[in-house]
């Protein structure tokens, strides 16, 4: 998953760096909310679903703390919002590649 997110957020930067001379065109605001989608992402993951599977670790199968729900239920709700976030960010580049006009090369 870090590798398709560090691959995800460079891909933006380097659309929106060959994209600079448009700056105005909607490439450039769909590929801007995308990239900025994918920072997102990354930051909740890193803030709130990281530590918690860190101590989902050092559980022992047979005997998970008894308020294992409470403790799971922040993880539930970060990973709601990220894939919330995450088609956004996809939905956008989508529409921004279809819409794209068509060049003769």
């Amino acid at each position: 998953m870090p590798v398709l997110l560090v691959g995800s957020f460079l891909a933006g930067i380097i659309s929106l760096v060959l994209l600079r001379r448009n700056y105005k065109s909607r490439d450039v605001i769909f590929t801007t909310i995308a990239t900025v989608c994918t920072v997102c992402v990354v930051i909740l993951t890193r803030l709130i679903n990281v530590p918690i599977n860190e101590t989902l670790m050092t559980w022992q199968v047979s005997n998970p703390p008894e308020n294992v729900m409470q403790l799971w239920a922040p993880w539930e709700g970060s990973h709601t919002i990220r894939t919330v976030i995450a088609v956004i960010g996809f939905a956008s580049l989508a529409y921004a590649a279809a819409t794209r006009p068509k060049t003769n090369i």
